[in-house]
């Protein structure tokens, strides 16, 4: 039925039009894992009695579940799922005669000064990129909070802090490779090095790992590092992403602390021994993630990225690991365009930010969460309050 309505050139340009808009915002993995873990908070305290209860319990309707590791372990796999669902969508719609996809990137500066709307739906946080289909014109609309005003559209800036096929150290023995091993201070003298694309079995890898003597029973973990250097300037950049490419799960470290867990269980502690969620196939062994990064993990001089990538089962016929660092700065820029809606159509990657500025008024934060003080939070935005007289 599909294949006859995209007979239609009107459907099948509304078609392309509105999924490719819901899988940026709707259904873009971040705002999705946020649901999941949403629904894990309400219902976590709870699972222990009912496994309890339900204990070897059989339905048609299904069985119940066994332990609190195999229902994390779900979790862990309906991530994955939506992780690469969007991609998957986009890639399957070439089938159909759509073009292919590129890389978009919207950011709001400073963060939580505004939102940004694509076609009316509500693109999730202050940064996000995601794939999405070339030469479908879609509309972005800039909507300011109270205590800002928008002032313009730039095209940002996309630096590359660490590009794609870089060289990494690597442990390809099978070993665990100690405590502190994702710390800039920790010793890997004895490590390889090579150039990524790294891994095994596809035959586009530049590096090739190892996997030990037995190929049935290969090692279930290979573990990478890099050091890289931040100036000031960089760090006074707006955003930052990660591109990631892993078969199969991968978990990333900055500077020691975990900021991405790709395919692997959603929470508890990962070892050398762990297992990746599911085995990842076809158009997802070549495919990046791009997950934005905390600029407050990152620091002027030298850092740390430290990847564990896991395979699903000892006996897979493949392993792959890159990875690549980018800034994305729009401030200083020249505005590109002052309306705020903005006429969006993409046929390579593309990065916008839309910027806005302080209107002096001190506003109240949309969540209070403990005692505060009027005259903290308008400080430095100017004498006016919105009608509160500020002490002293």
């Amino acid at each position: 039925m599909l294949k006859e309505l995209l007979d239609n050139s009107s459907y099948k340009s509304y078609f392309a039009r509105r999924l490719s808009c819901h899988l940026f915002t709707s259904f873009h993995p971040e705002r999705m894992k946020l649901l999941i873990d949403g629904h894990v908070a309400d219902i976590e305290a709870e699972l222990p009695a009912h496994i309890a209860r339900w204990e070897g319990a059989f339905s048609s309707y299904g069985n119940a579940i066994p332990s609190e590791d195999y229902w994390r372990t779900q979790v862990g796999n309906l991530k994955t799922f939506v992780e690469a669902r969007p991609q998957a969508l986009l890639n399957d719609l070439q089938s159909y005669g759509f073009d292919a996809t590129a890389n978009l990137a919207l950011a709001v500066f400073p963060e939580d000064a505004g939102t940004i709307k694509m076609d009316g739906l509500i693109v999730p946080g202050s940064q996000l990129s995601a794939p999405f289909l070339k030469n479908i014109p879609v509309e972005l609309l800039a909507e300011s909070k109270p205590g800002f005003e928008f002032i313009g559209w730039a095209s940002s800036q996309k630096q590359d802090i660490m590009p794609r096929g870089a060289e990494w150290l690597f442990l390809d023995t099978g070993t665990d490779p100690g405590e502190g091993w994702t710390n800039t201070d920790f010793n890997d003298e004895s490590w390889s090095s090579g150039n990524a694309e790294l891994g095994y079995g596809d035959g586009d890898e530049s590096t090739i790992v190892a996997y030990g003597v037995d190929p049935s029973d290969k090692f279930m973990t290979t573990y990478f590092r890099k050091t890289f250097n931040i100036t000031e300037e960089q760090l006074n950049a707006d955003h930052y992403f990660l591109d990631l490419l892993k078969d199969d799960g991968a978990v990333v470290y900055l500077n020691g602390t975990e900021i991405v867990r790709a395919n692997m269980a959603a929470d508890g502690e990962i070892n050398n021994q762990s297992p990746a969620s599911e085995t990842v196939q076809g158009d997802a062994e070549s495919t990046f993630s791009s997950y934005p990064i905390d600029l407050s993990l990152i620091h002027i001089g030298e850092n740390l990225l430290a990847v564990e990538v896991h395979q699903n089962e000892s006996s897979s016929s493949d392993l792959s690991f890159d990875l690549g660092l980018y800034a994305q700065k729009a401030e200083g820029q020249s505005i590109s365009w002052a309306s705020e809606t903005y006429p969006l159509n993409i046929d390579s990657d593309f990065s916008l930010t839309a910027l806005f500025e302080s209107t002096g008024s001190c506003i109240l934060p949309e969540l209070v969460d403990g005692d505060i003080e009027i005259d903290d939070i308008c400080l430095g935005q100017g004498p006016e309050c919105q009608g509160i007289e500020l002490a002293g």
